[in-house]
């Protein structure tokens, strides 16, 4: 099928009437708002009922795979009892309040129109106030969660900004770093005792650590930018999964079917691409009542550990040291994935 020419920008904006609708006829195209703040968001009805069946959501963006003229792609997936599923796409001109609201406005209204009811009782997201906030308005009864993983790698940026890297890799500092990372695995009472420790025990290796504990204190500890309820996971242990890493995943495949800042129709086709094995997918999960992407035996043994560390604690079993030391062995495989991750930041536009 032939495309019509690109635009050459948003306000010239046009999408073809074969982009807005799926294989199947229904609609596809739910919002198309107009400039200054040109929002695109694509998600069928069918995939907006498996989104309100879940109460689990996940959403996360990127810049590597966001057409020319827009800022960002962006996503939200739900878990059902099988796996991960991507359910909504958009696209935004940039990381403000206003452009999530005008997306989360669009999408709820758009799931009225077909009798739908959206009310998640968890969202993930990245750590940005824009989101937290949008998302904290529209879905006011929902629990909002900062990614584990995200905030592990906002530690690990500052500790390859402030040049630490190398001391980073000392058997000591190794031990108060994957302290740093497990604290939104600790009970939300116990934050300050931990992170104090972390404090008094990584200033003795040296005082070149400071920057990062102020860093830590100031965003994420005593009145913090991010509150620790945000990023702190404790309560949802053995509720819901604690990171974007199948969010990841889906951008990952994204990443390696579509070249960097692909055109406007390159991307649509590719989510309708999507979208279709998403519910085929759906269907044949459905039908079969199994997973047909098994969890690796390794997450599944990590959230065992922890589903019984947080039970063992509650009931006394285990004091907050030895509770500390059961998350330190899983927390320092966060150290080595965000050491080899890649960082998507680098294809911000500037």
């Amino acid at each position: 099928m032939i495309h019509p020419k690109l635009p050459k920008s948003l306000s010239s904006l046009i999408i073809p009437p074969h982009m807005t609708r799926t294989s199947l006829e229904e609609n596809f195209l739910f919002c198309n708002n107009p400039a200054p703040y040109s929002v695109l968001g694509f998600s069928s009805p069918t995939a907006l009922q498996i989104l309100s069946d879940n109460p689990h959501w996940n959403a996360d963006g990127t810049f590597r795979t966001s057409p020319k003229l827009f800022y960002q792609s962006y996503s939200i997936h739900t878990w059902d009892e099988f796996s991960m599923k991507s359910v909504v796409y958009a696209e935004l001109p940039n990381k403000e309040e206003v452009s999530y609201h005008v997306l989360l406005n669009a999408l709820t209204t758009y799931a009225q129109q077909n009798n739908i009811s959206l009310k998640p009782q968890s969202v993930l997201i990245d750590f940005e106030i824009a989101a937290l906030n949008s998302f904290s308005k529209t879905f006011p009864t929902a629990v909002i969660k900062g990614c584990q993983f995200h905030f592990a790698q906002n530690i690990w940026k500052k500790v390859k900004k402030y040049n630490l890297v190398q001391l980073a890799k000392e058997e000591e500092t190794r031990r108060e770093l994957a302290n740093i990372l497990a604290l939104p695995l600790l009970p939300p009472s116990r934050i300050d005792e931990a992170f104090s420790n972390i404090v008094e025990n990584i200033s003795n290796i040296s005082p070149r650590f400071l920057k990062l504990t102020d860093y830590i204190l100031k965003t994420y500890v005593e009145n913090p930018r991010f509150e620790v309820d945000f990023w702190n996971h404790f309560d949802l242990t053995g509720v819901r999964p604690r990171t974007n890493n199948h969010v990841e995943g889906y951008h990952a495949q994204l990443n390696s079917q579509c070249k960097t800042h692909p055109n406007l129709w390159a991307w649509i086709n590719y989510i309708k691409g999507s979208k279709e094995s998403v519910m085929v997918r759906y269907e044949q999960e459905q039908r079969q009542q199994r997973s047909t992407r098994p969890r690796k035996a390794r997450s599944i043994h990590i959230d065992a550990v922890l589903n019984a560390a947080k039970q063992n604690y509650m009931c006394g079993h285990i004091d907050l040291e030895d509770l500390q030391k059961l998350l330190r062995a899983l927390s320092h495989r966060y150290t080595k994935v965000c050491e080899n991750s890649k960082d998507d930041d680098e294809y911000e536009p500037k």
